[in-house]
């Protein structure tokens, strides 16, 4: 590739091509962030865990977004605010975007975007007792004697959580101490190591059910997200926010509120100014071109460094001329 390729770039239309029209180039900056997120839910019991239990468990729901990963890559494409037309004795082979066809670096990341969404807490399944009690209430009729006569009437009442909880807290002492007495021997059954092994594993699990519904559970899963950040040439900071980190969303575009801003800090080497032509060469017709400024990338979280390079941006390099030879006649 040579210097003229890397400087002018590629593609414009194949009207354009006939007319000699390109674009300088510009560089995009694509992230490609992972992240992992932590629902915890809290349990419909957790206000009763002290009092039926003795332990002291979380009574608000809450998540965690933490970034695992993060990747960048940069590509190239056509500035449509930088456009001219080419002197007629340049012969450009240009491309669809409006740029010089000597790069081959225009390939850019798919746009995909997830925002997987945390699924709501679900006690539903855990736990096996009813909701509903039955009670009997004494009601009192006239009989065709005439007299008051006493009668006993079922009633479904639902039950109050304090007595569900309760009763949740007798099963897992239950679950407890079952299994003590299946390991001291203590029990009129007798197991075998197999099946001692078998009945221990399953009243464990019935415990850690019941004793979710008391402390919660927590839910985990991963999360791919991509940004993309165009730098801009007439910003006097070059910090921009590519994302946002969101602890009930995840990952979120940078224009999502509910989030705290990740950013992308640029930080240009100087360039050299162009020479200045003199005599004769300062009036060949030529073409515009950019140099890249060498940029030392560095993405934040806050105060946390996530990640740190050296990136090339046209738009923040210079702007140069290329004599072109005058044809002979």
């Amino acid at each position: 590739m040579t210097v003229l390729a890397a400087m002018l770039l590629f593609a414009a239309p194949a009207t354009y091509a006939q007319q000699n029209v390109y674009s300088l180039p510009r560089t995009a900056i694509s992230l490609e962030v992972d992240a992992e997120i932590e629902c915890f839910h809290a349990g419909p019991y957790a206000a009763y865990a002290k009092k039926y239990l003795g332990i002291d468990a979380r009574t608000e729901d809450a998540s965690i977004c933490r970034i695992t990963a993060v990747r960048m890559h940069s590509s190239v494409e056509a500035d449509l605010s930088q456009r001219f037309v080419a002197p007629a004795s340049a012969v450009l082979p240009l491309t669809s975007q409006g740029l010089v066809c000597f790069a081959s670096d225009a390939d850019r990341l798919p746009e995909s975007w997830r925002f997987p969404s945390a699924e709501a807490a679900d006690f539903a399944s855990r736990g096996v007792s009813s909701n509903f009690a039955v009670e009997e209430k004494k009601l009192y009729k006239t009989g065709e004697d005439g007299e008051t006569v006493e009668v006993l009437q079922s009633l479904s009442v639902q039950k109050t959580p304090e007595k569900r909880a309760a009763e949740a807290a007798e099963i897992i002492m239950e679950m407890r101490s079952t299994r003590a007495r299946i390991i001291t021997g203590d029990t009129d059954m007798s197991y075998n190591g197999e099946a001692m092994g078998a009945a221990i594993q399953e009243m464990r699990a019935i415990e850690r059910e019941y004793l979710s519904m008391f402390i919660g559970y927590t839910d985990r899963y991963t999360q791919t997200f991509r940004a993309e950040v165009v730098p801009d040439r007439s910003a006097a900071i070059q910090k921009y926010v590519a994302f946002r980190v969101s602890e009930t969303e995840g990952l979120v575009a940078a224009d999502n509120m509910t989030g705290s801003p990740v950013v992308l800090e640029l930080v240009p080497e100087e360039i050299s100014p162009e020479p200045v032509p003199s005599g004769k060469a300062s009036k060949l017709p030529y073409l515009k071109y950019r140099i890249p400024a060498v940029c030392r990338a560095r993405l934040y979280d806050g105060t946390q460094l996530l990640l740190e390079t050296r990136v090339p941006v046209f738009q923040l390099g210079a702007e140069a001329t290329l004599p072109l030879p005058v044809p002979k006649k």
